[in-house]
């Protein structure tokens, strides 16, 4: 079923697939909303005007997740959803965790948790599972 509906304004929206290889386990890195402290979700928000919407989508997970790393230009899932009277198209990206602020701009709205594919499964937002699911497939096929 689609969301979109020609009369309803749409807005575009980036973000991040944060995860960590280590001993060949790939973990990614959820955030709880802002508004919903007991919803997990990966990091995403408004495009930044005159820059690529991979930049924004970094600058997204810095500011909520306090992750920086290497992103991909590609994007690897897309998503939708109904927020305020308009529909929200977000582009995701891979990226690849090098460093974990221990204090980030969000840190005080949001709590931080690395877990692997199958507890991030469990804790996500039931609407970005199967962005997780992309994820996981194209890494798993990037490194085996």
């Amino acid at each position: 079923m689609s969301l979109i509906k020609p009369h309803i304004p749409s807005i575009q929206q980036a973000g991040v697939i944060p995860y960590i290889i280590k001993d060949d386990i790939i973990k990614y890195v959820l955030v709880t909303s802002r508004n919903h402290r007991h919803r997990w979700i990966l990091p995403k928000g408004m495009l930044e005007p005159n820059i690529p919407p991979w930049k924004s989508a970094m600058k997204e997970g810095f500011e909520e997740a306090g992750v920086y790393g290497e992103i991909s230009t590609q994007v690897c899932a897309h998503y939708q959803y109904e927020k305020r009277h308009r529909i929200c198209h977000v582009d995701m990206y891979l990226l690849r965790v090098i460093d974990l602020a221990t204090h980030w701009e969000e840190d005080f709205l949001r709590c931080r948790r690395i877990c692997p594919y199958d507890e991030a499964c469990q804790l996500i937002f039931k609407r970005v599972k199967p962005v997780l699911f992309a994820a996981q497939q194209q890494l798993t096929a990037q490194f085996d």
